[in-house]
């Protein structure tokens, strides 16, 4: 067995060495998938409703966002959460909750994308319900659009986005959230020449050390919930 050993060995450093030869003098160089191609219109939906209902969670925690949407924080580690809640004046709400309470990071930014969506026709609107509680200067909500962003979590770049408004929904003081139904929002023309356009909820908050070690880091919850997209 030693000697075999030694001769399948000896095989296979000069076939190594007869391979090194047989290269030496040319460049290679290792393939890279490239990234998804820019979606075009027939590859971009005209129609969203989504109520977050079967999105799959354990403890509150989105393991996976519904088919089609994409997850992913560019700060701290918190994400979008699901789960059921209280609503004011009774009832309850699946939808999904963005938060930074309790939170060890001092800026939690993290963003919900939609799927890609066709805006090549002027009905192309937008409509959500949307709630706060415990609302406060640290946080911010913002409705995000962008033409060049191509979707997955290898092209994030915040530079490509636009804000495309500034949610404040009215907020209440209590675990129990009041959600309000936004007014359409047209997004006609925002996808540009290739008329696609992703569209994204963000939240980002901003607290201090001295804030987290008071336990004073209170931050706003945001509530989102039936979200439709349509063209008619």
């Amino acid at each position: 067995m030693k000697h075999t050993h030694n001769i399948y060995f000896s095989t296979l450093l000069a076939a190594s060495l007869c391979l090194s030869a047989c290269m030496r003098g040319y460049d290679y160089e290792f393939y890279t998938p490239p990234f998804p191609e820019t979606p075009t219109v027939d590859q971009a939906t005209n129609y969203v409703y989504e109520t977050f209902d079967d999105a799959a969670c354990v403890d509150g925690q989105m393991l996976m966002p519904p088919f089609g949407w994409t997850s992913f924080a560019i700060a701290g580690v918190r994400t979008f959460q699901t789960g059921v809640v209280a609503k004011k004046g009774g009832g309850i709400m699946r939808g999904v909750m963005g938060t930074g309470y309790l939170s060890n990071d001092t800026v939690n930014d993290f963003w919900l994308v939609m799927p890609p969506l066709d805006v090549s026709d002027s009905t192309s609107r937008l409509t959500f319900q949307e709630g706060i509680t415990y609302d406060n200067d640290s946080t911010k909500i913002m409705l995000m659009y962008s033409e060049i962003y191509s979707g997955g979590m290898d092209r994030i770049n915040p530079s490509e986005w636009v804000a495309l408004r500034e949610t404040k929904p009215a907020a209440t003081s209590s675990g129990a959230v009041e959600m309000r139904e936004c007014a359409p929002i047209s997004l006609w023309k925002l996808g540009g020449s290739r008329k696609v356009v992703y569209v994204a909820f963000r939240y980002r908050s901003r607290v201090t050390l001295g804030d987290i070690a008071a336990d004073n880091a209170k931050r706003a919850n945001y509530y989102l919930d039936n979200v439709v997209f349509r063209r008619n």
